[in-house]
Order: structure tokens, then sequence, then C-alpha cells
């Protein structure tokens, strides 16, 4: 009975829900090769968190491929702050598009970053 449950339980996480492979500290966002945007993003409160480094990585080699823009954040005390990220003209500062995400920082200075509901 227990085999049938941790089956069951990795059946469900597998094929239904994807088992997001996204680390807890990170943001992913989304951009193109041949953007004039780029994302900026802000911490509410830098004492609790700190950005730490970013990685973009190709996703289509292509002129406007798709790039994925991954953020890493490490925790400096316990806590919970947003990072407000706003993807802005880098000619104008024009805002096309903003996202806010909920870091909360645990004991461990472990980090769980989730997006917030628009």
């Amino acid at each position: 009975m227990k085999k049938f449950i941790i089956i069951f339980v990795l059946f469900f996480c597998l094929f239904v829900t994807g088992c997001e492979s996204r680390n807890k500290n990170e943001v992913i966002l989304k951009t193109t090769t041949n953007s004039l945007y780029t994302w900026k993003c802000e911490i509410e409160d830098d004492s609790i968190v700190r950005f730490e480094r970013r990685i973009n990585t190709v996703k289509e080699q292509k002129v406007d491929g798709l790039v994925e823009v991954k953020d890493i954040y490490k925790g400096i005390s316990g806590g919970e702050t947003t990072i407000i990220c706003k993807y802005i003209n880098t000619s104008n500062q024009d805002v096309k598009e903003e996202k806010s995400y909920s870091a909360f920082v645990y004991g461990d200075l472990s980090v769980e970053i989730t997006k917030k509901e628009e």
C-alpha cells in the first residue's frame, strides 16, 4: 500500500502538475534577443533579501529569439518583502509590463519567492 501511494504521488507530480523545476530563490522572466526592453527589479526591503546574480539563457537562436532571464536572490535575514520587476524601454524608460513577487526568508536564510496574484 505504501509503495502504491509513493508511485501515485510521483505520477501526479510528474504528469499532472509538471513538478516545476524552478528553484525557489529565483525569479524567471522572458524577453527577446533583439528587444529594446530590459527587466529591472527592485527589492522593497533589501535588509531581508539581496539580488545575487542574473543569468540570461537564449532559448531560440534567431532574430527576436526567446531569452530566459533568471534573477537569483540570497537571504540576508528572516522576514518577508516584495520584489517588483519592470520591463522598461532602455531609450525612454517607459514601462511595458510589471510583475510583483513575494520573497520570504526563513530562519536558515533559505528564500522562497512566489508571484503575487494580479
